[in-house]
């Protein structure tokens, strides 16, 4: 997208990175599978329980085989909570193979906070091995697509903007992101004058300066340059063109 915002014009690019190859896609066959999970009846206790099943578990696999694995996972999940502690400093955690689920799957439990009231559950994946190194490869790829576009527009004396887009802050973060952007960026690519971090969870989002002026912060932690965004409140652009308004 190109835009003028006053007497400044912008051209801005936007990717979502991935932690391992075919994230996004293996995300999807997993909220499909387990998210309505977290909206199950309320757990014991005020603890909050996190279920982690490995990445990739439930690519190739049909509905009514997904089906039936949830309700599964779901009676252990109620049937092992009540099993576990709720430590307020450690995580008491178990791992099984439930039969007819072709993968272990483990709960962590740790104590809610003062005003919980219920047992609340969250869902997470476990990234594939080697998923470290892949993460490197991940940015060059999204660096490698979208910076040869920036400059097109940078060379016309038009300010870039790169958005780096996160969902999953358990297996990236700006911090690790910042550390790969200073690695690759000087030895390969074009300088984008300004790269942002976003955190697109829930609401807000937070969104994280990560160049600025073409320039690299100082210090990595420099959690004053952020902003919140409340993502209910943001206009869908492309709906709003759709309306011609």
């Amino acid at each position: 997208m190109v835009c003028s915002i006053g007497s400044d014009r912008f051209a801005l690019e936007h990717t979502k990175l991935e932690a391992y190859a075919e994230q996004h896609r293996d995300g999807i066959h997993f909220e499909e599978a387990l998210l309505e999970l977290e909206h199950m009846a309320e757990l014991p206790g005020s603890a909050w329980y996190m279920l982690l099943v490995p990445a990739n578990c439930f690519q190739g696999l049909r509905q009514s085989q997904i089906s039936k694995m949830r309700n599964l996972i779901a009676e252990w999940v109620r049937e092992k909570s009540s099993n576990l502690k709720n430590f307020v400093r450690n995580m008491d955690v178990i791992t099984a193979q439930i039969p007819d689920v072709p993968f272990p799957v483990t709960l962590q439990a740790i104590a809610g906070g003062p005003t919980e009231s219920g047992g609340k559950l969250k869902i997470a994946r476990i990234a594939p091995p080697g998923w470290e190194k892949g993460q490197a490869e991940q940015i060059a790829i999204a660096l490698s697509k979208k910076i040869p576009k920036l400059e097109i527009w940078s060379n016309r004396g038009t300010s870039t903007v790169l958005i780096l887009e996160n969902g999953d802050p358990s297996l990236i973060n700006h911090h690790w992101v910042l550390d790969k952007l200073r690695e690759q960026i000087p030895r390969q690519f074009h300088c984008p004058d300004y790269i942002f971090f976003i955190y697109a969870i829930g609401t807000p989002w937070i969104v994280q300066t990560l160049i600025a002026d073409g320039q690299f912060p100082d210090v990595s932690y420099q959690w004053w340059n952020y902003k919140l965004f409340e993502s209910d409140d943001l206009l869908d652009l492309l709906a709003f063109g759709e309306r011609n308004e």
